[in-house]
Order: C-alpha cells, then structure tokens, then sequence
C-alpha cells in the first residue's frame, strides 16, 4: 500500500468515528424534542445500537456529550438516563430566561425599524406564527421565544449570551414541560407578539416588560407543580 493509499485510511478512519458520534447525538436529541425519550427514561445501549445503527464506541462518545450538555444523567455501572428536571431546576431555568431575554432585547442595536428588519437573522415580524398553538403544539411557543432571543443577542453581537440561552435546554425539553405546566399558551402567545411588536417600534421598556409578563406567567405555573420531595415533582 502507497503512502497516498495510507494517507486516505487514516482520514476515514478520523472521519468515520466522528460521522456515527453526530448522527447518535443528532438522534437522541430530535427523539428528547420529539418526545420520544422521556424525562427520566433509561437509554439502553443495545435498543439504541440497533435504533441508530452504529456501535457502542460512537454511542457512548455520544451519550457524553449530551449529559456535558446536561441532557443526560450518566452514571458509572448505571448507564444513561434522559434529564429529569425538578420544580425548583425548572423554575430557576425560567428565571435565568427572564434575565437573559431581557439582556438580549437590551443589547439590540440602536437602528430604525427598516434596517432591524432587514439585518435581522430571525423574522421580528408580528404576524401569528402559522404554526399552530393548540394544546397539541404547546411546546412550539416555547421553542420559539427561545429561538428569538438567542437570534436577537446574535443581533446584537453577544455570542456568549446567545449561548447561555440556547444553553438553557427548554427548547430541547419544551414538548414535557409546556405538556407538565399549567398554563394559557394563548396568552403566551399574546405577550409573546407584544415583545416582538415593541423590538419593531425601537420600544426597549415595552418589549422588556412585555417579555418579563411572558416568564412570569411561566414561573407562576412553575409554582403549582407538586415539591420535588414527591414521586411527581420531576418530570
């Protein structure tokens, strides 16, 4: 075998182990947001090997990253276990959101409503979402306003905050949570055009409070799940 010939086997074999570690964490990832892995459900690697065609090398590697993530709780001789968010990490989530948002909505640019527009990485319009907000697609609104502040701290040029939103794992968990709270996603979805109707009109004090009013209602449902001394205060 040439030294060409050995240069091309060691990239795939670079290559290949990295492919089967992003498809597994791509996987489990859309199965969390989907629904299909519950909080709390324990991940067995032979059921996962033949789900997602790959070894237990990649699979593991991948298992890692997502409990780095905090998407997992992985413990030696235990295995993996999808996230099981408890009342008060939930509440305080929701409240690290508030602040965060509220940063993002403060460092937006100081430019005209046309140039916002335009410049903007994410739609800042107000139309109603075509994406239906029954009880059905709760957790849409969630995903949504999530996704809207990491973009308008990415508008602002604030990375790092854009990171310490999306960090937050609500969007990855938005189908349990908005299906565990007890909330009005009508309303939701009212305070929620208010933010992004008052980022149009330059209004930094209207889409701040309107985007505090927005948590407030979350972390007011947070407060009517059971304690998380009992059997139901995780999900």
């Amino acid at each position: 075998m040439n030294n060409k010939n050995v240069t091309k086997l060691n990239e795939k074999q670079r290559v290949t182990p990295t492919s089967k570690v992003e498809k597994a964490v791509h996987h489990l990832i859309t199965g969390i947001h989907a629904g299909h892995y519950a909080p709390g459900q324990r991940l067995v690697e032979s059921d996962l090997t033949q789900e997602i065609g790959i070894s237990r090398g990649p699979l593991r590697e991948a298992l890692k990253i997502l409990a780095a993530k905090d998407m997992l709780d992985l413990a030696p001789n235990r295995g993996a276990r999808i996230k099981r968010l408890q009342r008060e990490d939930l509440h305080q989530r929701f409240q690290l959101l508030e602040t965060l948002g509220t940063l993002a909505i403060e460092g937006l640019p100081d430019q005209d409503k046309k140039t916002l527009q335009q410049n903007a990485p994410y739609p800042l319009q107000t139309e109603k979402t075509n994406v239906s907000l029954t009880s059905d697609h709760s957790p849409t609104i969630l995903a949504l306003v999530v996704n809207y502040y990491c973009h308008l701290a990415h508008l602002g040029q604030n990375s790092l905050l854009a990171d310490y939103i999306f960090k937050l794992n609500l969007t990855y968990f938005a189908p349990h949570i908005m299906r565990t709270l007890d909330v009005n996603v009508d309303i939701l979805e009212k305070q929620f055009s208010k933010v992004k109707a008052a980022i149009l009109q330059a209004d930094t004090l209207t889409a701040q409070k309107a985007h505090q009013n927005w948590c407030r209602q979350v972390l007011e449902a947070t407060h009517l799940l059971p304690a998380s001394t009992s059997k139901q205060g995780a999900f």
